[in-house]
């Protein structure tokens, strides 16, 4: 037995309640059906109208209906309702407590709380139209609000500029509006919160700002033209992402550069994971201490926090050149305190000749192959910190070859 009643409220914001007759599974809303129950019942203006359902595998259309900006389906407090497709155009709609199979939306605003779904459309219909008409025109929504349900799939065919869902259990969310040249998506707010737990969401337009707030999302996928402005990820856990580079955030932050390494780890792009966990090691030292940060650079400065190996080639080549010019000094002043040296061509090619051998002798010292004893004074001793130097970088190298190549 499908039990419907219909709560108006007129201009005079007095109420009317009606039982509506439903002889089958069928319920359809229109401007003339309701004109006629608000005719038999004396009400000129109608400012708003509830429905509250207690059904069965019922179908709903509204369709060219324009008495009231939204309709409200409640269900029976004692009575659980199931209803097998809900199909909306042109009219917000704010559902509470039931359970519906197919909900095709084509409308401004959706409200979905305490609800069982198993398949939401959102825009399918008006994209098709504007198709037709304009296909330059993405259809817009303004707001999809979903708390406290359990949604199986979501598909979004139009350009939904805030979507906010609470603490819901939502299997797969994708966007699949159709592509438009020269024309962008653009989602002002994207808010996932409240212990929400989301299994997959794929986008493909630009998010402004994207929030998590204490919520679970098992795998996020980029498309082509995905952008994220702001990113804000709070108490919460991204398991697996696909797709993303740098290139989608406009703000290269922790959170962007996490997303960007799960993703290169699962796409097996080594030097973009790489990458990232450098600049994820690089700004979570912003909060150490001054000792700390001190020894942090130097690290990024010798090896990239072991994920750029190359740098220990500037390294090395730096405390060879320092080490042959301080040899070089040491030789000048030996030979200064002993005799004058005239400045002609002659003496600038020895002086050229000894910087040079001085350059081959630091790189002998830093392999530890000088030759240096300690008769040779202060230069055994730098040639000596020049091979522990060597020693540290080359174990440097080592281990970042590892941490790069190890997967």
């Amino acid at each position: 037995m499908n039990n419907v009643a219909l709560f108006l409220t007129d201009t005079n914001n007095k109420q009317h309640t009606v039982t509506y007759p439903v002889s089958n599974s069928m319920l359809s809303i229109t401007d003339i059906t309701m004109k006629e129950i608000c005719d038999s019942i004396g009400i000129t203006g109608l400012k708003s109208l509830h429905i509250t359902l207690g059904v069965h595998d019922m179908v709903i259309n509204v369709m060219c209906y324009t008495l009231t900006d939204t309709i409200y389906f409640e269900s029976y407090s004692n009575a659980s309702s199931y209803i097998k497709i809900l199909k909306v155009h042109d009219t917000n709609i704010h559902v509470v407590g039931h359970h519906i199979s197919h909900i095709q939306a084509d409308c401004s605003n959706i409200f979905l709380a305490d609800c069982q779904v198993d398949k939401l459309e959102i825009g399918l219909a008006k994209q098709f139209e504007n198709i037709d008409k304009n296909p330059m025109i993405m259809f817009p929504v303004n707001k999809l609000d979903i708390r406290n349900c359990m949604i199986k799939k979501i598909d979004i065919f139009a350009q939904c500029q805030n979507i906010d869902i609470q603490g819901s259990v939502i299997d797969e969310i994708n966007n699949k509006l159709f592509s438009i040249p020269n024309t962008k998506s653009v989602v002002q707010s994207f808010h996932v919160w409240q212990n929400t737990n989301i299994k997959k969401i794929t986008i493909t337009d630009e998010i402004k700002r994207l929030k998590l707030d204490s919520s679970t999302i098992d795998t996020i996928i980029a498309r082509a033209n995905t952008f994220i402005e702001e990113i804000e990820i709070k108490n919460s856990v991204i398991l697996n992402t696909y797709g993303f580079t740098n290139k989608n955030f406009k703000e290269q932050t922790l959170e962007s550069w996490q997303i960007v390494e799960k993703s290169a780890h699962n796409d097996h792009n080594l030097n973009l994971r790489s990458e990232a966990l450098y600049n994820i090691l690089k700004l979570s030292s912003e909060g150490e201490s001054a000792i700390d940060k001190f020894l942090l650079r130097i690290f990024d400065f010798c090896v990239g926090y072991g994920y750029k190996p190359i740098r220990l080639l500037r390294t090395a080549g730096l405390i060879i050149l320092t080490s042959a010019m301080l040899f070089s000094i040491i030789q000048l002043f030996k030979t200064l305190s002993t005799t004058s040296i005239p400045i002609n061509l002659y003496t600038i090619k020895c002086g050229i000749g000894a910087i040079i051998n001085n350059i081959f002798l630091s790189i002998s010292a830093f392999s530890g192959q000088s030759g240096l004893e300690r008769c040779d004074g202060i230069i055994f001793w730098i040639g000596n910190t020049e091979y522990i130097f060597g020693v540290i970088l080359f174990a440097m190298f080592v281990n970042s070859l590892y941490l790069r190549y190890k997967e």
